[in-house]
């Protein structure tokens, strides 16, 4: 799904100086994550001077700290995320109306256009691969949609997949699976092979945080990342099947090719700008 300024600039709206403009403003705008934390009542006094006194000695970022520290879960940060994200595009257009750019009236005609073509988007295939024999077509196309949608707003990086094999999956060795199970009518595991540049890309979003090597949090970070793409998916499937997934698990290409079932796998091929990954899926 297009940006709603990518969106501005096709309609003729508004031109790519006036754009650049306004969102050079909302950088400075739109308030970080540990300011929408304390804004949220994330934190109480107490911890708040705690992670003050810890930012003090150890110079990390304090939502690193809170997350180290178990006073912020990786469900409420990506509750935070979402919350930033979602709407986005309102915070774009009264900007632009602030400055002008758009009357009122332009402005509501806009945002009307651009909710429709969301709404399209949504309902759109996923990919151009030919998915109309592959089997579990009901369950893969809608977890699919939601972690297209995921992974570009965690990593801002655009995805598109290039292939679907049903009963081959294969992952380079340098990475880690992230996999979780469903059980109930229909269930199955859900599994993905990231190499380590989009694992740290993942963690690097989420928790708004540099890493140079992937450690513990930062599979905790991509873990919970799992966990979100599972949960909206449980939440579209469970209309018509009864869900309940378990926790994720972080496990080496090795241990995943012990651990994960042993039944046929559908592997789906994804490419980004930083490389290829893997998502997997086991029915049983």
């Amino acid at each position: 799904m297009k940006f709603f300024g990518q969106f501005l600039l096709e309609r003729g709206a508004v031109d790519s100086e006036a754009l650049l403009n306004v969102l050079a403003f909302l950088r400075h705008d739109t308030p970080p994550l540990c300011a929408l934390a304390v804004e949220k009542g994330c934190f109480t006094p107490d911890q708040m001077a705690d992670l003050d006194r810890q930012h003090g000695k150890t110079k990390r970022k304090h939502l690193t700290l809170a997350a180290l520290n178990g006073m912020l879960t990786f469900p409420r940060l990506s509750a935070l995320h979402a919350e930033t994200d979602c709407g986005r595009w309102h915070f774009l257009a009264e900007a632009l109306l602030e400055t002008g750019d758009l009357s009122l009236v332009q402005m509501s005609g806009l945002l009307a256009a651009y909710r429709d073509e969301r709404e399209r988007a949504s309902k759109m295939p996923v990919t151009g691969v030919d998915l109309a024999d592959v089997p579990h077509r009901d369950v893969l196309l809608p977890v699919l949609r939601i972690t297209l949608e995921l992974f570009l707003r965690y990593t801002r990086q655009l995805v598109r997949i290039t292939g679907v094999a049903v009963g081959e999956a294969s992952w380079a060795d340098d990475g880690h699976v992230f996999a979780q199970t469903v059980s109930g009518t229909g269930g199955f595991t859900y599994a993905l092979a990231l190499p380590g540049a989009l694992t740290l890309s993942i963690a690097r979003s989420m928790l708004q945080q540099e890493f140079a090597a992937v450690d513990d949090l930062v599979l905790d970070a991509v873990s919970e990342f799992v966990n979100v793409v599972v949960g909206n998916g449980c939440a579209q499937l469970g209309r018509a099947l009864k869900l309940q997934s378990g926790p994720p698990q972080v496990l080496t290409p090795k241990m995943a090719r012990c651990l994960l079932p042993k039944c046929v796998p559908i592997a789906v091929t994804m490419r980004t700008a930083k490389g290829e990954f893997l998502v997997m899926f086991y029915f049983e």
